[in-house]
């Protein structure tokens, strides 16, 4: 089999060359592992989509199964022996709520890593919001409701204007920002809305929606209006049934050296991903992601 295929880890330091410097450097003997005995046929054919020269092992009488479903169908096929792959965290947490609370069917998480990872996500978002709205959006959305209404307003004048009532509405803004959970929902929408972003990074887009949704929860649930307690909330819901005996849910980095007898693997028609500024070595470490999400199954 192609060597390097199953590289997935290059942010550690693990590239798809690695294996072969270390041929070279050593002079090793190549011995072939080409069958691989924990997929059926039907999921070997679609792993050779990626990699052509992987073989099924041809004394199992099982096929396996291989078909594409909706994604709000999900509920009505996983059961405790599935797992549920997604390339984004994200996606794994808008799974995880659909599950948990619209259907009230249990999953978890994979391990406390992917937890904590995830929370770590929100909690940076959360942080990343409240703390650039009042210094950033929000003088861009009063302008252009200001020039709305005047559109002959000159523009560097009013831009002056806002930047000083911001920096002496600093302090008063200061307790709202760091606590209340109404003005964090208003960063929120109000960056949703205009979708006037200064930012570029990634997963501060991915989470908006989920951490929306999470507060509407947060909110029918709880008395309290502070940021902190709903950080809590977050913790908590990002934990549950984590010692149960309930379909898994994992990213496929995290996923790599486990089956399951079922896998689901999220909007897999968008593999494999793109992103901005890839190199050739990021390109193939995402068909590498690919592939290891097919192969973890086992029926």
């Amino acid at each position: 089999m192609e060597i390097g295929k199953q590289s997935i880890y290059k942010f550690a330091g693990s590239d798809t060359n690695s294996l072969n410097a270390l041929r070279k450097t050593f002079n090793t003997k190549e011995l072939p592992l080409n069958i691989c005995y924990r997929c059926p046929e039907k999921v070997i054919r679609l792993a050779r989509t990626i990699v052509p020269d992987i073989e099924w092992n041809e004394k199992r009488e099982d096929k396996g199964k291989v078909e594409v479903i909706e994604k709000r169908d999900l509920y009505k096929f996983v059961d405790k022996d599935s797992m549920i792959l997604a390339r984004l965290n994200s996606d794994l947490l808008d799974v995880y709520k659909q599950f948990v609370f619209d259907k009230n069917i249990p999953v978890k998480f994979k391990n406390l890593d992917l937890v904590n990872k995830i929370k770590k996500d929100i909690y940076d978002c959360i942080d990343f919001y409240i703390r650039n709205y009042n210094k950033d959006l929000n003088i861009e959305v009063e302008l252009k409701e200001a020039l709305k209404e005047n559109p002959n307003l000159n523009r560097d004048e009013k831009v002056k204007e806002l930047m000083k009532q911001k920096s002496e509405d600093e302090n008063r803004v200061k307790c709202k920002r760091n606590y209340n959970i109404d003005y964090l929902k208003r960063c929120l929408n109000d960056y949703q809305f205009y979708g006037s972003f200064t930012f570029k990074e990634d997963i501060f887009h991915q989470y908006l929606q989920i951490i929306n949704a999470l507060i509407d929860i947060f909110k029918k649930e709880n008395s309290s209006i502070y940021v902190k307690d709903f950080k809590m909330f977050v913790n908590d819901f990002l934990k549950g049934n984590l010692n149960s005996d309930v379909a898994i849910l994992s990213s496929i980095h995290m996923a790599k050296g486990s089956e399951a007898d079922k896998v689901f693997i999220i909007d897999y028609p968008e593999f494999p991903y793109e992103f901005k500024d890839q190199s050739d070595e990021d390109k193939q470490q995402e068909r590498n992601l690919q592939y290891v999400a097919i192969t973890r199954a086992k029926k």
